[in-house]
């Protein structure tokens, strides 16, 4: 598992569902651990976006927004319901094209779809059954997305039918290469598109992002901590609240 210090796993589900390793195994000791993340991810996430995870049947899903908590709750869940594995988490944010090889390529030891310890590199373990989350993937046009989404491609039409595919990642829509972007068809979820469909359905038309911070009560200048998420997004931490901006919004 790859959680660099910069990025620590901000939403409460996916740290939960990290520390249990493997909800989904039959002989997990608490069934009611997973119906109470279902339960409280299903509160937080509501309407359009619970509407949209929920009707995604296939084996991978690719989350496009600015808001990491909402994008970890959505994968969280989309593992919940879809996932049959332990779940190999991955925090992507920043890491250069150099640093994404190395992470791609590097050999670890993982339990399969059959609950037994074998080896393989990252994609591998779709390949053998496992589930997968990209969390923050980088998705901008590159001869290492390019070569992914071949992976992808190809995992699609494996045979293999326990493996999931969860892909994050802050950049916008318009940029995402259309080649990648297609590889996952329907199953593209796009919190932008969601928030302005919610906003029609308020009658409020699209809603106009307003980027405030409100400081939690009691807070001072010492509790606020900034985080370089990449070369374009930049998360603010001040107590337990957190927030992304994207560096044109600041």
């Amino acid at each position: 598992m790859n959680t660099p210090n910069s990025t620590p796993i901000s939403h409460p589900a996916l740290r939960q569902l990290l520390l249990y390793e493997n909800i989904h195994h039959k002989d997990f000791p608490d069934k009611s651990v997973k119906t109470q993340i279902i339960e409280n991810l299903e509160k937080e996430i509501k309407d359009e976006l619970l509407d949209k995870i929920k009707r995604i049947t296939g084996r991978l899903v690719l989350l496009v927004g600015d808001n990491i908590d909402l994008l970890e709750a959505l994968g969280s869940y989309y593992y919940c319901i879809r996932g049959e594995t332990s779940l190999p988490y991955y925090s992507l944010y920043g890491e250069d094209v150099t640093e994404l090889n190395n992470i791609f390529s590097r050999v670890e030891s993982f339990y399969d779809g059959n609950d037994k310890i074998t080896e393989g590199k990252l994609l591998d373990r779709l390949f053998r059954g496992s589930s997968v989350f990209l969390n923050g993937l980088k998705c901008r046009e590159s001869d290492f997305l390019e070569k992914l989404t071949a992976r992808i491609r190809d995992f699609k039409s494996s045979e293999n039918n326990k493996g999931v595919l969860i892909v994050s990642t802050l950049t916008p829509p318009a940029d995402i290469p259309k080649v990648f972007m297609n590889v996952f068809e329907s199953n593209v979820i796009s919190l932008e598109s969601a928030q302005k469909m919610q906003g029609k359905a308020n009658g409020l038309g699209v809603p106009h992002t307003v980027n405030t911070f409100p400081m939690p009560p009691g807070a001072n200048i010492n509790d606020i901590k900034m985080c370089l998420l990449d070369d374009e997004n930049i998360r603010i931490d001040v107590k337990e609240e957190s927030k992304t901006f994207h560096y044109a919004q600041m």
